[in-house]
């Protein structure tokens, strides 16, 4: 099961997420479906522990750390470059 609690993300000091909570069940799929502009991909980074964000993460009961995981990712829509890691990384 992975499961978000209070999830938020800021944006140069402004609320982009607040207090977001939701969970899925193994082999469950979601869709997260809206207008340009309505938050999809600040939800993904947030639920992935990208930029300023806070709040619980979750996978099987386990707390996930902000940062990279070896456990949580997806790929974005476009290529993104993180000049900080090395490929061992």
């Amino acid at each position: 099961m992975l499961a978000f609690t209070d999830i938020c993300l800021t944006y140069h000091g402004s609320p982009i997420i607040d207090n977001v909570s939701l969970s899925f069940g193994r082999s469950e799929v979601v869709g997260v479906v809206g207008p340009n502009g309505a938050g999809k991909t600040s939800l993904l980074n947030a639920i992935c522990g990208c930029g300023n964000v806070s709040g619980v993460r979750r996978l099987n009961g386990r707390e996930l750390k902000r940062g990279v995981s070896a456990d949580l990712s997806y790929v974005a829509a476009e290529p993104v470059v993180i000049e900080e890691f090395t490929a061992i990384e």
